[in-house]
C-alpha cells in the first residue's frame, strides 16, 4: 500500500478519534450542567419554604391562648428545630407549631445516592395532632442548624452552638444559621472507569428573626 495513503488513513483516524473525544466531553459537560441546574432548582424550592418559616417564626405568638404563651422556640437541635408562628396571617387564629427535621437515619427510596435523607416539615394542631406534613425527598444530604445567643451573636459559625441531644435551653436564641446541601441521585463520570462524583449544590443563610430579638 502506498505510504502516503497509509499516512492519510492514520491522520484521518486520529482526527476522527479527536472528534469523538470532543463530542464525549461536550456530552458530559452538558449532562453535568443539566444535573447542576436540577439540583439548584431543588435547593430553590426548599429554601423558599425555609425563608418563609424562619423569617416569620414567632409571628403573632403573643396572641396565642396556649400555655406556652410568649414562647417561640420549642426545640433546638443540630438537625431539628420547632417553633410557633401564625401561618394564616390572621390574628384570630392560634399560631401553629412548625417542625423541621432532617432524618439522618432514614433512607430515601428510589435513589442510588446513599447519602440522601428525608427533610420533613410538619405543622401541628393545638392538640398535638399533625395538621400538615411535607416530606422533602429532593436529594438533601445535609441540613445543619447552628444557634447564636447574646454571647456569640454575629460571630463566625464556628463560635455558634449546635445542640446534639435534648431540647433544653431554648431561650435567648438570637440568630440561627442554616446549612443545606442537595446532591444528584446519580454520579457523573469523566471516564468509563473511576468512582465518579455526585453533583451537589450548597446553600447557607443566617437568620435573625425579628420576633427573637424583641426586648
Amino acid at each position: 500500500m502506498n505510504l502516503s495513503m497509509v499516512t492519510s488513513f492514520i491522520i484521518a483516524g486520529m482526527i476522527m478519534l479527536g472528534i469523538v473525544m470532543v463530542n464525549i466531553n461536550v456530552s458530559n459537560s452538558t449532562a453535568e450542567l443539566t444535573i447542576a441546574q436540577i439540583t439548584r432548582s431543588h435547593v430553590s424550592s426548599i429554601t423558599d419554604m425555609i425563608n418563609d418559616d424562619f423569617s416569620n417564626m414567632g409571628y403573632d405568638v403573643n396572641q396565642t391562648t396556649q400555655e406556652t404563651m410568649g414562647a417561640i422556640l420549642n426545640c433546638k437541635l443540630a438537625n431539628r428545630i420547632s417553633f410557633y408562628r401564625n401561618i394564616h396571617d390572621d390574628s384570630t387564629v392560634t399560631p401553629k407549631l412548625i417542625e423541621w427535621e432532617f432524618k439522618k437515619t432514614e433512607d430515601v427510596p428510589g435513589t442510588s445516592n446513599d447519602d440522601h435523607r428525608p427533610l420533613v416539615r410538619t405543622v401541628y394542631n393545638d392538640d398535638g395532632s399533625i395538621l400538615d406534613q411535607t416530606d422533602i425527598l429532593l436529594g438533601v444530604t445535609r441540613f445543619e442548624l447552628t444557634y447564636f445567643d447574646d454571647t456569640n451573636y454575629g460571630k463566625p459559625k464556628s463560635e455558634g452552638t449546635s445542640v446534639a441531644t435534648g431540647c433544653s435551653d431554648i431561650s435567648n436564641v438570637k440568630q440561627i444559621h442554616v446549612e443545606l446541601e442537595v446532591q444528584s441521585a446519580e454520579k457523573m463520570y469523566k471516564r468509563s472507569t473511576g468512582d465518579g462524583r455526585y453533583v451537589s449544590s450548597v446553600w447557607d443563610k443566617r437568620f435573625t428573626p425579628i420576633n427573637l430579638n424583641l426586648d
